[in-house]
């Protein structure tokens, strides 16, 4: 079923992988949603392709991705490390041993850590990732 923002819709996958196109786009590139069992939510991203095979090629290769994530124990979707921040933030201001300490913790994570990790998934972060 099309629905008004779904043109030319493709399902595959019992409808765990959709190709589509959004409407009144002068470049008009194809869509997709990805559900992996075991999961929650779904991924939207562009297949940044205007060719109906390379758009379910990608948008394949991506469910396969997700689902190996999945079954080694990851999720679909992880936070980013600014999201987890602000959590984290939220949470020690009220256990912190004192204000000053608050500010310290706090102050050296938003001028070493989050700069460079921000829009990161926490998932995404290794050894690797704290050398560099």
């Amino acid at each position: 079923m099309e629905t008004n923002y779904e043109l030319n819709r493709r399902v595959y996958r019992g409808g765990d992988v959709v190709i589509y196109q959004r409407p009144n786009l002068k470049d008009p590139k194809w869509q997709c949603r990805v559900h992996v069992p075991g999961g929650t939510g779904y991924v939207i991203k562009s297949t940044k392709t205007k060719d109906e095979f390379e758009a379910r090629r990608f948008a394949e290769e991506l469910w396969e991705d997700l689902r190996h994530k999945v079954r080694s124990g990851g999720k679909v979707k992880s936070k980013s490390v600014s999201k987890l921040f602000a959590e984290f933030e939220s949470f020690y201001q009220q256990t912190a041993t004192t204000p000053r300490r608050f500010e310290d913790v706090t102050g050296h994570l938003k001028t070493y850590i989050i700069p460079f990790l921000a829009k990161r998934p926490i998932e995404s972060i290794d050894s690797n990732t704290v050398v560099e």
